[in-house]
């Protein structure tokens, strides 16, 4: 009989190693974004100088010729804006405010550190989600810089 009154016994869990973990998780996400912003942003100045550079060389070719290089010359920067273009809510921090959730207040702390890894996860989900948004464009405006060079260089000759 001791056994099992021994079983029935609720086992105590400390979540907060966990929510640690995932706290600093949430972090490398921001990390990562933090990282794509910089990349757009050189890959925006790359387009830029580009287009600044076609724009005063004085190149005498007909209109038809140069439109498909300032055409990718402008989804560069367009891509490359919507990777550093902070938006509203862009980043879901996974922040409680207590004004708004008193709830949260009234946890005991395993509860509380149950809810707040909870919360950690679905931020995190969130923000890898916006961080492969991110990528997708840095690398879709790269991939336009690359292009115009092409296009630049057969202007050229």
């Amino acid at each position: 009989m001791a056994k099992t009154a021994a079983a029935a016994e609720p086992v105590e869990t400390d979540f907060t190693p966990a929510l640690d973990a995932a706290q600093n998780q949430l972090g490398w996400t921001f990390d990562a974004s933090d990282s794509l912003d910089s990349k757009a942003l050189a890959i925006l100045g790359a387009a830029l100088a580009l287009g600044i550079f076609a724009l005063q060389s004085e190149m005498n070719r007909p209109l038809w010729l140069l439109l498909p290089f300032f055409t990718t010359v402008l989804l560069a920067v367009l891509a490359s804006i919507l990777v550093i273009l902070p938006l509203p809510m862009y980043r879901y921090v996974g922040n409680i405010d207590f004004t708004e959730h008193p709830e949260y207040l009234q946890l005991n702390k395993d509860m509380l550190a149950l809810q707040l890894l909870a919360d950690t996860q679905h931020a995190i989900h969130i923000n890898l989600r916006l961080n492969s948004r991110k990528t997708g464009y840095c690398f879709t405006s790269l991939v336009m810089v690359i292009l115009s060079i092409g296009l630049l260089a057969w202007c050229i000759l």
